[in-house]
């Protein structure tokens, strides 16, 4: 302080607008990048960001059921193939 010729130390360091933003998108890749589900946190600072999280969720986990879907229709038919039919 001032008065004991002492340099004033904040307790927290002030962040700019534009270094809080960096934080916050960095912050929520690595919720993606976890799998973590946001609204469990509160992350959310706006419903329309929770709407489209949820979309996007659900059309994701549909792609997977669908991919898998595929997937064991051609293990499917790979087995049913090798058969091979002996006629004695």
């Amino acid at each position: 302080m001032l008065t004991k010729q002492k340099q004033y130390e904040p307790n927290s360091e002030y962040l700019f607008l534009d270094q809080k933003r960096k934080q916050i998108t960095i912050l929520r890749k690595k919720i993606a990048k976890f799998g973590i589900d946001p609204n469990d946190l509160g992350v959310f600072t706006r419903p329309e960001y929770r709407l489209a999280y949820n979309k996007r969720h659900t059309v994701i986990s549909e792609l997977v059921n669908v991919s898998q879907n595929k997937i064991q229709i051609n293990e499917q038919k790979k087995s049913t193939s090798t058969i091979i039919h002996c006629p004695y």
